[in-house]
C-alpha cells in the first residue's frame, strides 16, 4: 500500500481522490466486458451455437493419405477413379509400370526382384504416402538389396514423411519383414540443384552409383520437375553421368501445336504459379534436353496421358467443393487450381506426359 501510495503522490498528485481512480478502473473493466460480449452474444443467439464446428474434433490424426500429385484418374479396366489417394497411387504405378519395374507377371518379378539390387532417388516425394507406395509396389523386402534415398524442400512434408515411414516401417518389422534404416533416407535438399547438397546428403544420394545397383538405379521425379530452378537440367546431368540413374517421370510439356501466343500464357500462368519461365517445353525440346544431359534418343519413350489426368483433377476438385461447402471449408488455393486446370484441359496448351529415358551406356 506504502508503494502505491507513493506512486500517487509522484504521478497523480493529492488531487485524485479514491472514488475517481476506482470509477475509471471499472470503466475500463467494463469496455473489455462489453468487446467480449460483443462477440459472444451473436454466437449464443444461434439456434445450435455448434453447428458443425465439431468436425474439427473428428479428425484422425495423423491424416492419411496425404498425397498430392495431378493423379491418373482411370483405373486398368478403364472405369473411372473416384478418389484422390487411389489416383495418385495410380499415377505413381503407371509410371513404375512404363520403366518396366512392374510387368503385370508376379512370377518373374519376385524372380527378378530375388537376384537383383535396386536403388532410387525419389524428388519431390511428398508427405511419405509416396515413399511407402513404391516399398509396397515393388515389394521391397524382396530385392536383394533396396535402396530409396529421398528430397524434398518442404520441411513440413519432410517431417510427415518420416513420421509416416517410420510407422510403416515399424509395422512390417511387427509382421516378420525386415526392412533397416538404410532401406529409406529422406533429407531435406533442393534436388535442382545437386551442388548445393550438403556433404552426408551427397555421400548417400552417391551411393546409388555403387556397383551393385548396376542395371537398377533409377531417378524418379513424379509431378515436380516443372517447378524445379534454374531447371530441369542440372540434376538430369548430374543422374545420368554421376550416378549413371535411369530417369522416370511424370511432367507436363507445351503442346507443339498450340498458338505462340498461348504458349506464351501458358508460361505466364506457369510462372505466376511459381514455376521458372522455361518450365514448360515442347516434346522435342524436352527430349534433347535429355539426351544432353546423357540419356540415349533411341532410349527416351514419352507417353501422352492427358486424357486421364487433368479431366479427373478437375471433376475431385469441384467433387470435394461441393461436399466440404456444408462444414464451412473452403477449398482456397486449390479453387484456383481448379480453374487453371480447367483452363489448361480445355485448351489443350499442355500435356500431361509419363517420361522413361535411360543412359546411353546401358542402351549401346
Amino acid at each position: 500500500m506504502d508503494r502505491l501510495h507513493e506512486w500517487r503522490e509522484e504521478f497523480l498528485g493529492d488531487g485524485v481522490s479514491n472514488d475517481f481512480l476506482f470509477g475509471a478502473a471499472a470503466g475500463c473493466l467494463a469496455t473489455i466486458v462489453l468487446a467480449l460480449l460483443m462477440r459472444i452474444v451473436p454466437i449464443l443467439r444461434r439456434n445450435d451455437i455448434y453447428d458443425l464446428a465439431h468436425w474439427k474434433l473428428n479428425i484422425r490424426v495423423p491424416m492419411q493419405p496425404m498425397w498430392m500429385n495431378m493423379g491418373y484418374w482411370r483405373t486398368p479396366r478403364g472405369d473411372k477413379i473416384q478418389q484422390m489417394d487411389q489416383a495418385c497411387a495410380a499415377l505413381l504405378r503407371e509410371v513404375l509400370c512404363s520403366a518396366d519395374l512392374l510387368t503385370g507377371d508376379a512370377v518373374a518379378e519376385k524372380e527378378l526382384r530375388r537376384r537383383r539390387s535396386i536403388a532410387i532417388l525419389d524428388v519431390g516425394f511428398g508427405c511419405g504416402d509416396q515413399t511407402v507406395e513404391i516399398a509396397r509396389s515393388l515389394d521391397a523386402p524382396a530385392w536383394q538389396t533396396f535402396r530409396y534415398v529421398g528430397l524434398t524442400l518442404n520441411e513440413a512434408q519432410l517431417q510427415v514423411a518420416y513420421r509416416r515411414v517410420e510407422r510403416e516401417v515399424a509395422s512390417a518389422n511387427r509382421h516378420g519383414v525386415r526392412l533397416g534404416p538404410e532401406s529409406f533416407r529422406l533429407f531435406g535438399a533442393d534436388a535442382a540443384r545437386p551442388e548445393s547438397w550438403a556433404r552426408p546428403v551427397r555421400a548417400l544420394v552417391d551411393g546409388i552409383a555403387d556397383e551393385a545397383f548396376q542395371g537398377s538405379r533409377w531417378l524418379l521425379a513424379l509431378d515436380c520437375m516443372y517447378h524445379f530452378a534454374p531447371s530441369r537440367a542440372p540434376l538430369l546431368l548430374y543422374a545420368a553421368r554421376e550416378l549413371k540413374a535411369d530417369f522416370m517421370a511424370f511432367d507436363l510439356v507445351l503442346n507443339e501445336r498450340a498458338l505462340l501466343s498461348a504458349r506464351m500464357a501458358a508460361k505466364l500462368v506457369g510462372r505466376m504459379a511459381g514455376c521458372p519461365l522455361g518450365a514448360f517445353m515442347t516434346e522435342d525440346r524436352y527430349v534433347e534436353q535429355l539426351v544432353d544431359a546423357g540419356y540415349d534418343r533411341n532410349a527416351v519413350q514419352i507417353r501422352d496421358v492427358t486424357s486421364d489426368v487433368f479431366g479427373g483433377l478437375v471433376a475431385h476438385i469441384e467433387r470435394q467443393q461441393r461436399l466440404l461447402k456444408p462444414y464451412g471449408i473452403s477449398m482456397g488455393s486449390m479453387g484456383v487450381a481448379k480453374k487453371m486446370f480447367n483452363w489448361i484441359d480445355n485448351t489443350g496448351i499442355l500435356r500431361a506426359v509419363i517420361v522413361v529415358a535411360r543412359v546411353k551406356s546401358k542402351a549401346a
